[in-house]
Formats: structure tokens, C-alpha cells, sequence
């Protein structure tokens, strides 16, 4: 009996356990949608299915744009991400260009899971296409190394060479609708050709100059027609299958980087130039003309309509993602809806509205939503210099921190909604680093910590604090931090007790403590283990209670101001805290690991629970809740801005 007393007490307390972590409520993307995508891939089978490539993942469409939704998350290296679907089996898709050693990734259900088939190809850039006359049939080239092929759909591969010179690098490929095994390639040495899948290859002539090309296609419904670019002498067309050829189009100032077709109607071309202008020819190549003024960085003609086609547009007025036109490029329609595809690099929360909300993308603008992120909008950026961080300050006023064009740091604020700026006089903010503070709770209250050029293994550390948003600044005492500059957390409940994080040299973390606004500091970093602090948090009604965030043992607590330190959670032990967050409900602290997770502690750190729920698994860059709204959490991640609302 005392043991099936015992056996039901554990299965109890392992099913709360489980109901616990099933109860984690999800998160809930504001945007903004869209971002730059470096490719866009049409599924040549099912109409509506569209893969689009960005920098920081893959995402899937089923209703051509309308809603979209990742289907791999990690890094791409600097463009060259591209899905390509095998129309024999199109559940299967292809993605090249992934971070890391599995460079080449294949998946069987349409980008649920993935696999890497990169076994024996070279490490160079690799490009990668699928035959569309011969089942299960790849070609990959490579920058340096040549061509190579897959005749089991890559779980194998072998150098397919023969022909070519030593050291070829493949710009392009083109594989013909049929007969099977017929390919075109753009070499640095020219455009070759192989009627043996590859087994063999001969330098075209027919016409085409002896220069660089950089992009080519073959007409999916017509194995007869054929284009390619050449750097110095503009398009060129091939009527016979890419055996002679007649230039189309003269050259450009910048190389010609996509070439797409339209199944349903061959003579339809668009080409994508370097600096993202889009040309179009309906006329196989007659006359042409320039679509869009923004500058596009891709290009997809639709498998199913000949009127239908596929681009990216991002710039200062543009939030990017994938816009169709329905007319062949004559007036487009953005179709981005769930394309997380935008970092937060930094978020600010107006005026404590939280349907007024800024974030940096990291690229030196502003985005800004005043209907918590059914609509974003591209914002003016203090004179233009480069924008880093953004801070809330008191009414509407917002505050940035920037560089100009020679790297000085400044500071800047604005009370119209960035339609003008003023900066802010800090004195002497020139630093080798540089950290900034606003206080939720004293919207008036700034705070710049810098820390100049290190002097013998140290460098020099200086406060300011501004009690009245940046009108007026007053200096701590300078004194010497032998290691980097972390992040600093002032207590809600006294904005004059300021903890500023980092470390004390190159193997033990360092924290200091000021009771009086920065005045005047005092180390409190005995305890902590030997990594750097890089996130911290203080508790809304407790100015001594104080939680840091290691590079790499997990949370340490104090309760004494800094006096002492204990571990918070063991389940943490190891792993790199990036921010925290101490909410103004009791107990209740989150912690967003370096691995993208997102936990929260409901005993002040004694035990976590994994938290992130349906956010992605990125990088997060700040974890923030409003003093007014603490169970409604935002966090600013490499995927855009995501909120949690919280039921308890």
C-alpha cells in the first residue's frame, strides 16, 4: 500500500509537471513582416506553393503569399540560399547554403525536417539544380571546383568535370525540359554544354563572345529556347536548344543576376540586374522594359499564369518580402503576411502604448507601428546617420543612439514621431565602448555609461546620468575596468541604484553597484563565477534584489545588493545567458538563452520552465514589459517582435 501511495504521488506530481509545461501559453508575432529574399522558388506542381530564401531562414507559402510560415530558421550564408523542388516528388525540396558544414539540406515533407546530403561535395560556394527530365537527377557547381552530379537524388555524389577547365567556377545552371540529361552551364570560362548528364562537356560557340556569363535559364516549356548573360555584351538568346545565338539585349552597368521564364508563356521573360533592376520582354526578347523603381532582389515567373509573377523589393520604403504583380510587373501587391524575416536589433515601447512600438532592424533604420503591428512603416532616421539603439523617454518622446559617418556615437531624441530631431548635448560620449539606459519607471531618466581606450590592459569608466531626459548631464568619478562593458538595470523602485555588468578582467565577471545615480560605485562581483555578465535584471520593489546573466553558467541572484551571490536554477548551470527580465509580479523572471529559448522562473530563479512556446528559435536581443502591463511580455528577436500575454 505505502508503495502504491508513493507510485501515485510521483505520477501526480509528473503529470502537473507536464500539465505545467503544456499550460506555456504561445507567443504571438507583431511583426514587421517582410525582409529581404534573396530568392524566390515556385513549386512547378502545386499552384500557390512558393519558397522564399532570406538571410535568416526558409518560409512556405500555400496561397501564393497571402500568409506564410518558416520552415528553417537557420543562417544563410550571404545570399546564396535557394530552395529547389524536385517536380517529380515535389514534397521534397532542396536548400543550398546553409551555415555551418551541412551546407547542402534536403527534406522529404516539404521543409518539415531536414537532412544534410553534403557527404563528399567541396566546401566551396555550391549552387545546386534539379533535372526536371530525369527523376531523382542533380547538378551542382562550385566556385573553384567544377561541376558535380547526384544520380540518387543525393545521397551520392561524383565529379562531373570532364571537359571543363581546371579550377572552373559555375556561375549558373540550366538543365533543358528534355530530352533528359541535356544542360547548360555558366562558366568562368564561357557556356558549355553536356548531352550526357553531365558525363562530358564542350565550350559553345554559335555566336556568344569569349567573356564572363553570369546568369542563364532555359524556357521550362521549350527545350528550344535558351538565355544568357555576358557581362561586357548584354542577353543573348539560343532558338535551337543552345547550339547558336543572337544577343537580345545590350549590356548593363551592373551583371545580370536572375534570368526567369514563364511556363505558360515562353516569350514572357524577366531578368534581374546587380543594382535590382527588373527588365521585362514579352516578345522573346524584341524590346524591353524597365518595371519597378525600387530595386527588386528576386524574380520568379508564375508555373500557372502567364500574367503572374513573383519579386522582392526592400529598401527605406519598402519592408521587402515577396510582392506579386498579376499584370507582368506593371503594379505590384506585397504578400507577406507571417514572413518574420526582420531583426529587432532593439525595441522601444512609446509613451508606455503598447500599440505604439519602434524597433531598429540593425541595418541603420527605424520601423515604427502605431496599431501594435497590424502596420509598420520605414521611419526618418536622425540625420541619417547610422541608428544602433532605442531607448522610450518621458511623454512621447523617443531616443536614439547613432553613429556617423566617422563612427562618433551621439544622441539624439524626437517628439514628433521622428519627423525632426534634436540631439542631445552629452558631453564627450567618444569611447572604445558604450552603453545606454532608459528607466520604464523615470521616463526622464538616462543614463551612458563609456569606457575609453584601454591603458595598460584597462581602460577608464564613466557615468553620466540626466534626470530631465537629456537636457543636462552629471559625471561619476572616473575610474579603471580592466575588461569589456556590459549592460546596465537601474531598480524601477529607485532609478539612483544602478547596476552596470561586464567583466573584471578576462576570467572573472564583474559587477558594480551605485546607490547614488552613478556618482560614485562599488565593486560587488565577489561570488559571481568566471564568465562575463551579459544581461541583468532588478526586482521592481526590491532595489537589492538583482539577477545577472553569465556567458556561461546561467543566472546568479542577490538579495543584499550585491553583497552575495547565489546560483539561480541549476538547470541553467552552463548555459549563456543574453537578457532577463524581472516583471512587476512576484517572483516572475525570464531569462532568453543564447540557443533562442526563452525560460520563467515563478520562484525568483530557484527553478525555471522552458517558456518559449511557439517563438522561433533565434536570437534574443531584449525582453521587455511594461511597468503598467507586466503579464504582457514582448521580446525584440532576429525574427522580429513577438508577444506573450500571460493568463496568470
Amino acid at each position: 500500500m505505502k508503495f502504491q501511495r508513493l507510485f501515485a504521488f510521483l505520477l501526480t506530481a509528473l503529470l502537473g509537471v507536464a500539465a505545467a509545461s503544456a499550460a506555456a501559453p504561445s507567443w504571438t508575432s507583431l511583426g514587421p513582416f517582410g525582409g529581404g529574399v534573396a530568392f524566390i522558388t515556385p513549386d512547378p506542381v502545386h499552384r500557390g506553393v512558393l519558397y522564399a530564401a532570406t538571410s535568416l531562414g526558409v518560409y512556405r507559402t500555400a496561397d501564393a503569399g497571402g500568409s506564410w510560415a518558416p520552415i528553417y530558421t537557420g543562417l544563410l550564408l550571404g545570399g546564396e540560399g535557394r530552395v529547389a523542388v524536385d517536380p517529380f516528388h515535389p514534397k521534397t525540396i532542396y536548400l543550398n547554403g546553409a551555415a555551418g558544414g551541412q551546407r547542402l539540406l534536403k527534406s522529404t515533407d516539404r521543409g518539415a525536417h531536414w537532412f544534410s546530403i553534403s557527404a563528399g561535395l567541396p566546401l566551396s560556394s555550391f549552387i545546386l539544380a534539379v533535372d526536371p527530365a530525369k527523376e531523382g537527377r542533380l547538378y551542382g557547381g562550385s566556385f573553384g571546383q567544377g561541376m558535380w552530379r547526384s544520380l540518387d537524388a543525393g545521397a551520392s555524389w561524383q565529379p562531373a568535370s570532364t571537359g571543363l577547365p581546371e579550377f572552373s567556377t559555375v556561375r549558373a545552371i540550366a538543365p533543358a525540359p528534355g530530352p533528359a540529361g541535356k544542360i547548360l552551364i555558366a562558366a568562368n570560362h564561357g557556356v558549355y554544354r553536356s548531352d550526357d548528364a553531365g558525363a562530358s562537356w564542350t565550350l559553345v560557340h554559335g555566336g556568344l563572345p569569349t567573356d564572363v556569363p553570369t546568369a542563364m535559364a532555359f524556357a521550362p516549356a521549350d527545350p528550344r529556347t535558351a538565355y544568357v548573360y555576358f557581362n561586357s555584351r548584354g542577353l543573348y538568346r539560343s532558338t535551337d536548344g543552345g547550339v547558336s545565338w543572337r544577343r537580345v539585349l545590350g549590356a548593363r552597368s551592373r551583371e545580370a543576376q536572375e534570368i526567369s521564364i514563364s511556363p505558360r508563356a515562353t516569350r514572357v521573360v524577366y531578368v534581374k540586374f546587380g543594382d535590382g533592376i527588373l527588365f521585362r520582354s514579352t516578345d522573346g526578347g524584341q524590346h524591353w522594359g524597365q518595371l519597378s523603381p525600387l530595386p527588386a532582389s528576386a524574380v520568379a515567373a508564375d508555373p500557372f499564369s502567364a500574367t503572374t509573377v513573383y519579386s522582392s523589393f526592400y529598401t527605406g520604403q519598402s519592408l521587402g518580402g515577396v510582392w506579386r504583380s498579376v499584370d507582368q510587373g506593371e503594379t505590384w501587391t506585397a504578400r507577406n503576411q507571417g514572413m518574420t524575416s526582420i531583426q529587432a536589433a532593439s525595441m522601444a515601447i512609446q509613451n508606455g502604448d503598447p500599440s505604439k512600438i519602434w524597433i531598429t532592424p540593425g541595418s541603420g533604420t527605424a520601423l515604427r507601428t502605431t496599431n501594435g503591428g497590424a502596420v509598420w512603416s520605414p521611419n526618418r532616421t536622425p540625420a541619417g546617420e547610422t541608428l544602433l539603439q532605442l531607448y522610450s523617454g518621458p511623454g512621447s518622446r523617443i531616443v536614439a543612439y547613432t553613429w556617423d559617418e566617422l563612427f562618433i556615437p551621439h544622441l539624439w531624441s524626437t517628439d514628433d514621431n521622428g519627423g525632426s530631431w534634436t540631439q542631445l548635448p552629452v558631453p564627450a560620449l567618444q569611447g572604445q565602448e558604450l552603453a545606454f539606459l532608459s528607466v520604464p519607471t523615470s521616463p526622464s531618466t538616462l543614463y551612458a555609461a563609456k569606457l575609453d581606450e584601454p591603458i595598460y590592459g584597462g581602460g577608464l569608466l564613466n557615468v553620466l546620468r540626466s534626470t530631465d531626459g537629456g537636457a543636462h548631464w552629471e559625471s561619476s568619478q572616473e575610474f579603471t575596468l580592466t575588461c569589456g562593458l556590459g549592460e546596465m538595470a537601474a531598480a524601477p523602485s529607485n532609478p539612483a541604484v544602478l547596476y552596470l555588468g561586464g567583466c573584471k578582467n578576462e576570467h572573472e565577471a564583474g559587477v558594480l553597484r551605485s546607490g547614488d545615480g552613478g556618482v560614485t560605485f562599488a565593486d560587488v562581483s565577489a561570488g559571481l563565477p568566471a564568465s562575463e555578465v551579459l544581461a541583468l535584471a532588478v526586482a521592481p520593489g526590491a532595489p537589492d534584489t538583482v539577477w545577472t546573466g553569465t556567458a556561461g553558467d546561467g543566472v546568479w541572484k542577490s538579495t543584499d545588493g550585491g553583497a552575495s551571490w547565489t546560483r539561480a536554477g541549476g538547470e541553467l548551470t552552463g548555459l549563456a545567458v543574453t537578457s532577463l527580465l524581472a516583471p512587476a509580479v512576484p517572483g516572475r523572471v525570464y531569462a532568453a538563452l543564447r540557443d533562442g529559448r526563452i525560460l520563467r522562473s515563478g520562484d525568483g530563479g530557484a527553478t525555471w520552465d522552458d517558456w518559449t512556446g511557439g517563438l522561433p528559435r533565434s536570437s534574443v536581443a531584449d525582453l521587455i514589459a511594461l511597468p503598467g502591463a507586466p503579464r504582457r511580455v514582448y521580446a525584440a528577436t532576429r525574427q522580429g517582435i513577438w508577444l506573450l500575454t500571460e493568463a496568470d
